[in-house]
């Protein structure tokens, strides 16, 4: 019965750190919102994802966020919400 309680606590973990990485992948998604159409630097840390500067291209977006003292951000573009992406 031990095995068996000790399999379900670990499930029930597992279970809230998905949901948990659920909700701060949307809370990310959200956040990404104001920055349509726009370069965003992200970073990192914790499992978290920030956004650390923007802008109208990568450089502008970049030099925003080593202003603010983020030198290792990763760039990408957040697309316009009207348009579908198929990878």
């Amino acid at each position: 019965m031990r095995v068996l309680n000790e399999a379900q606590s670990a499930f029930g973990r597992d279970a809230m750190t998905t949901t948990q990485t659920e909700e701060q992948e949307m809370a990310f998604v959200e956040a990404l919102r104001d920055y349509e159409d726009r370069w965003v630097a992200i970073i990192e840390s914790g499992g978290n994802e920030t956004v650390v500067g923007s802008g109208q291209d990568a450089v502008e977006a970049l030099a925003d966020a080593k202003a603010k003292g983020f030198e290792n951000a990763v760039l990408f573009r957040v697309p316009p919400f009207n348009t579908t992406f198929i990878p």
